[in-house]
């Protein structure tokens, strides 16, 4: 005859307690979360909203160098995220990780402008320039002074054959910068 169940109830439906592998494999999501946010620099860290104990054991992991020191104090960090609010800590971290696309999204837009100034042909580039602030609420006379000196530069250089890519640094700055100045005024 089959054994009962203690945990059963009186109604005949047992509660549904999570197993034993759901719980490792919370414990494991927490402790992976934990990391991430101590891989952080010091200063964004302390954005966080992190429990005071749980900011000191990070803290600690980026003083450790010893191998088992820092696997323990990872299981730690781990058992503290119990206590944190890990909604907010996940929507925190999703907030950097979206700064941090755009940001990369920018760089390889100005590299891509970048890029077509420098292949266009000297006529190309007045339509080229006018298109690139189509749009751009930030236009003023003095960055886009700045920005067609910058390209007269770079394609002189890169008609001479210039090995020296300062030229082209510069005109990438110039453009990083005023597709910054368009994304803030957005």
């Amino acid at each position: 005859m089959p054994r009962k169940r203690a945990h059963a109830t009186t109604d005949g439906e047992s509660p549904q307690k999570p197993s034993r592998s759901a719980n490792k494999r919370g414990s494991h999501a927490r402790q992976a979360l934990g990391l991430e946010i101590a891989r952080l620099p010091a200063a964004e860290r302390a954005a966080l909203p992190l429990t005071p104990d749980l900011a000191e054991a990070m803290d600690l992991l980026d003083r450790l160098t010893d191998r088992e020191g820092r696997r323990r104090q990872e299981q730690y960090i781990g058992r503290l995220m119990r206590d944190a609010d890990e909604e907010a800590l996940r929507r925190a971290l999703a907030g950097r990780q979206a700064r941090d696309a755009a940001e990369v999204a920018r760089f390889h837009a100005a590299e891509a402008w970048r890029s077509r100034l420098l292949k266009a042909t000297a006529a190309e580039v007045p339509q080229l320039l006018d298109e690139f602030w189509q749009g751009a609420p930030q236009k003023t006379t003095a960055a886009a002074e700045e920005l067609a000196r910058a390209v007269e530069a770079a394609r002189a250089a890169h008609a001479r054959g210039d090995a020296s890519p300062r030229a082209s640094r510069v005109l990438f700055r110039s453009l990083a910068a005023a597709l910054a100045g368009n994304a803030e005024g957005a």
